[in-house]
């Protein structure tokens, strides 16, 4: 049975760790600069124009007060030079049109239609076309548009013709899918009251236990969060490191030392209890998520019936738990409450980034939490 579980754990190590790295080879190979071209011309298009290459392209959110952005980028080619340059970009009906700022300031625009023309097109030249759009006051479910571009030139004496129909999507303004996260994360939070209440789980837990979990929960909560917030920006990319390594490396040492079951739900419970007390923070709408993360380490717990007593089911423990944590950050809350779309390959790099700092807290843990344990029986 001992073997099976091992297996198990490894199985379980090896399949997250090949799946998260799949995810993030394929977000790289997609993240692609959206483009057309045959063998004169190419057209690429940037939409919205973004301030930070962690942002997604070509998703539009309805209801925003402000204007996107569009760049269009018509390149030449060829080493010679292409004549009666004509391009015509069409846009949905479904957006506005800012019909004031555009650029170039030569451009002929009408309702929904750009216009240009280049008598002559200069070899190896860039024509820039930049435009502002509107997405609408609402919508009911997201919805993909196109804006369609069409150039037409003469090389050579011979006309010629290109068209390019770039795709991207509006999404919803917070509505009802921000509204069922809310109440799949209450349904969340209530079953695992009901759940605690059935098997008085609470009750199993000792004074002792519940000062431990609470000790340790709020000084990742305080003092490691403090630090977080002074310096994420300093470590850049790697500023998630600050907070997975120190969560996971508490998480383990109180799963280890209490050894019952629903440490780590309580753990986090703790945790985000002191947050909202301290930090202000708004655990409304994600608290029954943020416990999730203690259920699955939770339910792993009992499965495996170890509780972190070996290095590699604490760096399991870390791995799952800040997998969980990152993921449903980056590709639950972010679009679906905070309205941030994240590229994909940043997402899945942060989430990777995460786990590593799962793994090296859980690692961490694992051996502070053994001298710990030898502390408290030498006393």
């Amino acid at each position: 049975m001992k073997k099976v579980r091992k297996y198990l754990i490894y199985s379980i190590f090896i399949a997250l760790i090949i799946i998260t790295a799949s995810f993030f080879i394929i977000s790289l190979i997609q993240n692609q600069p959206t483009y057309s071209s045959d063998e004169n011309i190419q057209i690429e298009v940037e939409l919205p124009v973004k301030t930070s290459y962690l942002y997604a392209s070509d998703k539009l959110l309805a209801g925003v007060a402000y204007y996107y952005d569009v760049k269009v980028r018509i390149h030449n080619l060829i080493n010679g030079s292409l004549v009666n340059l004509s391009v015509k970009i069409e846009v949905p009906e479904i957006l506005d049109l800012n019909q004031i700022e555009f650029f170039p300031t030569d451009c002929n625009i009408s309702d929904k239609m750009i216009k240009i023309n280049r008598t002559l097109f200069n070899n190896l030249s860039i024509l820039e076309i930049r435009f502002k759009i509107k997405t609408p006051s609402s919508i009911p479910f997201s919805r993909q548009e196109i804006i369609a571009i069409y150039v037409s030139y003469k090389n050579n004496s011979t006309d010629l013709f290109h068209e390019y129909d770039h795709l991207f999507t509006i999404n919803p303004p917070p509505a009802w899918i921000s509204y069922l996260t809310i109440i799949i994360g209450f349904i969340t939070l209530i079953l695992i009251i009901i759940v605690a209440k059935k098997t008085n789980i609470l009750k199993k837990f000792t004074t002792l236990d519940l000062v431990n979990i609470t000790v340790l929960s709020s000084l990742g909560a305080i003092v490691f969060k403090w630090i977080w917030q002074i310096f994420n920006d300093f470590f850049g990319i790697l500023g998630g490191l600050l907070l997975s390594i120190p969560a996971s490396l508490l998480m383990v040492i109180s799963v280890y030392l209490v050894k019952k079951p629903g440490t780590a739900t309580l753990f986090f419970l703790v945790w985000e209890l002191v947050n909202f007390i301290v930090w202000g923070s708004n655990i409304v709408s994600w608290f029954g998520w943020y416990l999730l993360e203690g259920v699955i380490v939770d339910l792993l717990i009992v499965m495996l019936k170890d509780y972190a007593n070996h290095i590699f089911t604490a760096s399991l423990y870390g791995f799952i738990r800040c997998f969980v944590a990152y993921w449903t950050t980056y590709f639950l809350f972010s679009p679906a409450i905070w309205k941030i779309y994240y590229a994909p390959w940043y997402a899945w790099l942060q989430i990777i980034i995460g786990s590593i700092g799962g793994i090296i807290g859980g690692i961490l843990g694992y051996y502070t939490a053994k001298k710990l344990e030898k502390a408290i029986v030498t006393y």
